[in-house]
């Protein structure tokens, strides 16, 4: 793909980057066509997020945190930023953080069952069990049949203290889990 043809960086500054996926487009061609497009507009919500994905991948962390909070800053219209960067700050160990950029990507999307689920994750790293208890239930209303998800809520519970409730959704997982066969 030809990064300098109009389109591709245009797009770049029109759209979150995972609104489309291009094989051909590697993430040195995102820095370079968003570096391009900041020149231009250096407060483009949509190009300093693309380019803080694109420092991501290229392990450029702070760079990377810099332009997420930057595009924010900008204002969001929809929860793919706060998704984004929630990710980013999971990976990074702060799940604490993560889990406020969750809850700010379900103000968009509050009936997202795999955005309930990493919320719940989030709050679990972060040993806040009873809300990832919470967090996970919700995602089970949502998707009642994912094993995945009960099965996860069963070891929040666990560390909650309610080893009843665990192995209830632990022996629901199962039966989730062998019917899904």
């Amino acid at each position: 793909m030809d990064i300098d043809t109009p389109s591709n960086a245009e797009r770049l500054g029109q759209t979150y980057f995972f609104a489309f996926i291009d094989d051909d487009l590697g993430w040195d061609d995102v820095l370079a066509a968003t570096e391009a497009h900041l020149i231009r507009d250096p407060r483009n919500r949509y190009a300093l997020h693309n380019r803080a994905q694109a420092l991501f991948a290229r392990d450029r962390f702070a760079e990377a945190e810099q332009h997420y909070r930057a595009g924010l800053a900008e204002g969001a219209d929809d929860s793919l930023p706060f998704y984004a960067f929630g990710q980013f700050l999971s990976l990074r160990k702060r799940p604490a953080e993560a889990a406020e950029m969750f809850r700010e990507a379900l103000r968009f999307e509050p009936e997202d069952a795999p955005l309930w689920r990493c919320l719940a994750y989030a709050l679990g790293e972060a040993w806040r069990f009873p809300s990832a208890v919470a967090a996970f239930t919700r995602a089970i209303e949502l998707e009642p049949d994912f094993a995945r998800t009960v099965l996860d809520r069963g070891w929040a519970r666990a560390l909650t203290g309610d080893m009843i409730g665990a192995v209830r959704d632990w022996r629901r997982a199962a039966s989730l889990r062998k019917d899904s066969r």
